[in-house]
């Protein structure tokens, strides 16, 4: 990526998470007008991986002071806005970032889902995406434009995601 652009991509990346979970449009059927379940999808705060510009995927990489803020400032956004339920990922940064939303709520996170878990990296997990780049270009310009076709050396889906796949969810 072209070192002019890093400073706004990581400004993309922070404000995402705020920019899902702001989004709150009353749903309500197209005809009868009955409420209909809404689904709020909220990224985790920052980590150092994040700013070293690491793959991180299934490493439990622990929430920054910048992401702990972050998570801080995403409760307090949503502390109004009817909750029933909180669920996260098994993932300490999400957890972390989920269970501060609970509790700006009065409420706990409900449980964590094993299946919200990151991808696994493999080889790649925990190293700089420049270094991956430089290494093995061919996988990653399979990784940018065709990702359903990745397989990642020594990785693969998160357990989670392979439970769902094989149907065994639960």
């Amino acid at each position: 990526m072209n070192r002019k652009w890093q400073p706004l991509r990581w400004l993309a990346a922070s404000m995402f998470f705020l920019y899902c979970a702001l989004l709150y449009v009353p749903v309500q059927a197209a005809k009868n007008e009955e409420p209909v379940t809404r689904i709020i999808l909220v990224r985790h705060g920052d980590t150092d991986y994040n700013k070293e510009d690491r793959y991180q995927g299934a490493i439990d990489v622990p929430l920054n002071a910048e992401g702990l803020a972050q998570a801080d400032l995403l409760a307090a956004a949503l502390k109004d806005m009817p909750i029933d339920v909180f669920i996260a990922s098994p993932m300490m940064r999400a957890y972390v970032t989920t269970e501060k939303c609970a509790k700006a709520q009065g409420m706990t996170v409900t449980y964590a889902d094993k299946r919200l878990q990151e991808l696994d990296y493999g080889t790649w997990g925990g190293r700089l995406r420049k270094d991956i780049a430089k290494e093995q270009p061919e996988l990653t310009k399979l990784w940018r434009e065709q990702p359903w076709k990745m397989k990642f050396p020594q990785g693969g889906l998160s357990a989670g995601t392979a439970k769902t796949l094989s149907g065994s969810a639960g």
